[in-house]
């Protein structure tokens, strides 16, 4: 299969693979075949992200803990943890470059 693409699309095509850490065939199949595709952090943000993910590890840890029953008084601490988890969450966001929906509340990962 071939395409016609003028250099501007195909520049465009290409800078938005290489965000992804793609190749343009590879960013193109993800395109065509999955309906979402992976959040873009701008390369500025990159090291943030990676903090942030760490940091929502370790909550998701204690969230383990406090299932398996090894941290008995959780009543001061399950608020909290609500708050962090939407704080990250609006975090990952605002380092994607737009404020979060509830959508990405709801479907954020860590």
């Amino acid at each position: 299969m071939s395409i016609c693409l003028n250099d501007g699309e195909m520049g465009y095509l290409q800078e938005l693979a290489a965000v992804q850490g793609l190749q343009l065939a590879a960013y193109l199949r993800l395109c065509a075949f999955v309906r979402k595709l992976p959040p873009i952090v701008p390369p500025i943000n990159k090291k943030e992200w990676r903090k942030l993910s760490t940091l929502g590890n370790n909550l998701n840890q204690i969230v383990i803990a406090i299932h398996k029953g090894s941290i008995k008084d959780t009543m001061p601490i399950v608020p909290l943890i609500g708050k962090l988890i939407d704080e990250i969450k609006s975090l990952q966001a605002a380092l994607r470059g737009h404020e979060p929906s509830q959508n990405d509340l709801d479907e954020a990962q860590f």
